[in-house]
């Protein structure tokens, strides 16, 4: 498919220009993978990256099986998502001796550096030369969004692959590029199983691609009808045929990829907490909600977002060069599929775009073959030199972004990081076969995986009533794996009630065996069991509270409950009990202001009227004596009582009132 006519393949300075930058680039990303290669899986999302990676290594540990394990859920330990082609290949390069971090940022970076083979043939397909293919391969490889996430631990770039394959092999197919039925018979099974791999690798990779080979197939279509047309005779059949044989290639690999998901839904339903993630359960989820689509504020950040991502800080000039490149070259038709595409995932799959920068990893591409057509389309026919330039200004902006916002993901000291720490203190604390339960960070796989224990996570969002009976029993929820103690980050006020009351209790008595940041490694017996349960803290009291007034949302922080006055809480305390606790302003309010004087108090409602419990003036800017935490004692009477905890200002002003309700020290 001819769409340029250039001038001559002469070798000059601006030539020279785009292949050096081409190498660089390669350098670049080839240096960033390198120098970062053996750090943890937790530079970003670390969630989904674990996730990945314990995959990965339980199939290194236990075998390769299609029902992989990924035991964060208790048994059975068997969630499976994706199909698990990048694990497996994965595991494959952990076996020769590697770890399974550096074997998965392997595997990534080979998937990523092998984009450009069909990257290449797809521009050459289009008509474009060798040269269109240096300057689309320079702004992929530089780009910051490809070069931080292609080496990572995840599935992202070997879908990618996989998509990029099945469109060049498509395209081949559109334009009969082949030299004999086979040939073109052995292009149509290629494109399927790519692009079955492609489904089965990343679901939401795949449907872009499919639009944007379609549109090629109709483009060609309308060009055959157009021509043939002129000529008087037009044969329907023949014409239409790619067409058909495109929507196939599409429409086969997302059935069979409909059966895996089928398969995947099976498996993970037979784990009462599986079951929370299945398709359907996470449909909502996946696809977003309409308001989404429509709102100002999702394209404004997913754009926004994307847009210097996968193009640095010149992404200013973008809109300029795609313009002037329609206007003098004849590239319009491919631009706008291009354009199409990468808008193809945001209007599906919106709210997983809203929520993760690295999903525009499967669209970012098609900014860039749309960038790098426009720029190769005035190499050819307006300018070298001036592509060149833009080539320079856009890798410079490329980097530049990269350091600025990427390079401080990289450049932690992790020995500091409380996930190490706490899931080394599990290997030394614990056998390596056995299992435990995880309270406070989600359902990641984080601390099961660098702890290499099965794990029963327990998220804040789960049924109370599912956790509970697990709870109740946890050996019975974690199987084989011995129960050999809790960890436990942060306390249950995470989590809502009545869910917060069933950790709170499940945690009692036991004992800490270790400590790292906000994570404590308990044991599994309770030999404190015996005395009683304390009563419920004032910031658990005030974390589950209704804020009838708050001008500031409350939220739990290390002094207790944020409660910028003016603030009312009104909670249910069950009485008899003294409640003791703490209140005042949070330090930095009067260390770097001039906060007002607030008055606190707290109140027993009633049916009939409030009667005053506590009250007290504090005047931080002025009295040294009403700086730090200040302390409280209440009596609640008998049964369920009422109480509104209340923060006002006596002037109105309530600048620097940054108050609080805390536990008692």
């Amino acid at each position: 498919m001819m769409l340029l006519s250039g001038r001559g393949k002469n070798l000059t300075l601006s030539s020279v220009v785009l292949v050096g930058l081409f190498a660089l680039s390669l350098i670049w990303s080839f240096a960033v993978f390198v120098v970062w290669i053996d750090i943890p899986v937790l530079d970003s999302f670390g969630f989904r990256q674990a996730q990945t990676a314990i995959s990965a290594f339980y199939m290194l540990k236990d075998g390769i099986a299609l029902d992989y394990q990924t035991p964060v859920l208790g048994q059975p330990w068997s969630i499976p998502f994706e199909f698990p082609s990048y694990q497996i290949l994965t595991a494959l390069v952990a076996s020769l001796g590697i770890s399974v971090d550096i074997a998965g940022r392997v595997v990534s970076y080979g998937f990523f550096v092998a984009c450009l083979l069909p990257l290449r043939s797809i521009l050459l397909s289009l008509g474009f030369r060798q040269e269109a293919f240096h300057i689309v391969a320079t702004l992929f490889l530089s780009s910051s969004l490809y070069v931080f996430w292609s080496r990572t631990v995840m599935i992202e770039s070997a879908a990618l692959f996989f998509c990029v394959l099945w469109l060049m092999l498509v395209l081949r197919y559109i334009f009969a590029e082949m030299s004999s039925a086979r040939s073109m018979a052995w292009t149509v099974v290629g494109a399927l199983v790519a692009g079955t791999l492609g489904v089965l690798t990343k679901a939401t990779t795949f449907p872009a691609f499919c639009v944007v080979g379609c549109l090629f197939a109709l483009l060609q279509l309308w060009r055959k009808f157009a021509g043939r047309k002129e000529r008087g005779s037009v044969d329907w059949l023949r014409a239409i045929t790619p067409f058909g044989m495109t929507l196939a290639m599409c429409l086969i690999p997302i059935a069979l990829g409909t059966l895996w998901v089928g398969y995947t839904d099976a498996i993970k339903s037979l784990n009462p907490y599986g079951a929370l993630l299945t398709s359907q359960a996470l449909a909502g989820w996946n696809f977003g909600t309409l308001e989404q689509r429509v709102s100002e504020a999702f394209w404004g950040t997913v754009v926004g977002r994307t847009l210097p991502e996968a193009l640095g800080y010149g992404v200013w000039l973008a809109p300029l060069v795609v313009v002037a490149a329609m206007i003098v070259g004849r590239v319009s038709a491919p631009i706008i599929i291009f354009m199409l595409g990468f808008l193809t995932p945001l209007v599906v799959f919106t709210n997983l775009h809203a929520v993760h920068n690295y999903y525009q990893y499967a669209n970012g591409v098609f900014l860039i073959l749309a960038l790098g057509s426009a720029i190769a389309a005035l190499a050819q026919d307006y300018s070298r030199p001036l592509a060149a330039g833009l080539g320079v200004i856009f890798v410079a902006g490329n980097v530049t972004l990269f350091w600025s916002d990427y390079l401080p993901l990289l450049r932690v000291d992790w020995q500091q990081n409380e996930t190490i720490q706490i899931a080394q203190k599990v290997q030394d604390h614990t056998p390596p076969d056995s299992g435990l339960v995880l309270i406070g960070a989600d359902w990641s796989s984080e601390i099961p995986y660098y702890s290499q224990r099965r794990m029963l996570a327990l998220a804040a969002w789960f049924p109370a009533d599912t956790v509970a009976r697990s709870l109740e029993a946890p050996q019975s929820a974690l199987g084989e794996s011995a129960f050999a103690g809790v960890v436990a980050c942060g306390g249950p006020e995470r989590y809502p009630e009545p869910l917060r009351t069933t950790i709170e209790r499940f945690l009692f008595g036991r004992s800490v065996v270790a400590e790292a940041g906000t994570c404590r490694l308990l044991t599994a017996d309770r030999p404190m069991a015996d005395h009683p349960i304390p009563p419920p803290s004032v910031t658990r009291i005030l974390a589950g509270a209704t804020a009838e007034r708050a001008e500031f949302a409350p939220t739990v922080m290390e002094e207790g409950v944020f409660a910028h006055a003016p603030a009312r809480l009104v909670a249910k305390v069950q009485g008899p009990r003294s409640l003791e606790g703490t209140f005042g302003y949070v330090d930095a309010a009067w260390q770097t202001g001039n906060p007002v004087p607030v008055i606190f108090s707290i109140s027993l409602r009633n049916a009939e009227a409030e009667t005053l419990l506590f009250k007290r003036e504090l005047n931080p800017a002025r009295s040294a004596d009403d700086r730090g935490p200040q302390a409280f004692s209440i009596d609640v009477p008998e049964g369920e009582a009422t109480l509104v905890f209340e923060t006002e200002t006596s002037s109105g002003d309530n600048a620097w009132a940054w108050t609080y309700w805390g536990n008692a020290r």
